[in-house]
């Protein structure tokens, strides 16, 4: 897959993609598009979520296989699904102790996209790990891309609106709420147990 795809530079050389587990991974707002994006380039994608709520979520935006994200032998299952290898992209919102067994699990050539940081917790990855794997960890800021690359970030904008546009994305909707009762929306989206997203809607039609 060609480097200039219009998704940007990150990840769109991968043959699979891994996302990142935990409460907010492949059942969130990043988790689901990725998921999608990573079937629309053609990729594997190996989904982590912490409910079987959240793991069907994941396979239906098009998962090719799940895992749980607090199974103790997690990266055996992600090496399974994977045919045995290693991981190419490791797709990672979520931080703390996920992060380093998702390292762990890359391939040689591998790239770890850190997107945020959904447990709390920031993490300290072993950099001889990056040596051993000649891994990349990469960070990906949408905001600070609209900064220092503004030309590719707009170019970025536009491809994700004529996904949707076009059916490919299609972001699954847990919850939806009035606008008076933003209060509940919140508090169902702050606590992390919705399989999909929560809406809040600005208006009856």
């Amino acid at each position: 897959m060609d480097d200039a795809a219009p998704l940007g530079r990150s990840a769109t050389r991968a043959d699979t993609v891994k996302l990142g587990g935990g409460a907010l991974g492949a059942a969130g707002a990043v988790g689901t598009a990725a998921v999608q994006l990573g079937k629309i380039l053609g990729g594997t994608v190996i989904a982590s979520a912490s409910t079987p709520e959240k793991r069907a979520i994941a396979v239906a935006c098009g998962a090719d296989a799940v895992v749980a994200s607090g199974a103790a032998d997690w990266r055996e299952q992600v090496k399974s699904a994977n045919g045995g290898r290693g991981i190419d992209v490791v797709l990672d919102p979520v931080g703390g102790d996920a992060t380093e067994r998702a390292f762990r699990s890359l391939a040689w050539n591998g790239r770890h996209l850190v997107i945020g940081f959904a447990q709390g917790t920031i993490p300290k990855l072993p950099t001889n790990l990056a040596l051993l794997k000649g891994a990349a960890l990469l960070g990906v800021d949408i905001r600070q891309m609209g900064q220092f690359e503004p030309e590719l970030a707009e170019a970025n904008l536009d491809a994700l609106f004529q996904l949707h546009a076009d059916g490919y994305l299609r972001p699954p909707i847990a919850q939806t709420y009035r606008l008076e009762d933003f209060a509940a929306a919140m508090t169902a989206a702050q606590s992390g147990r919705a399989a999909g997203r929560v809406v809040l809607k600005m208006g009856e039609r």
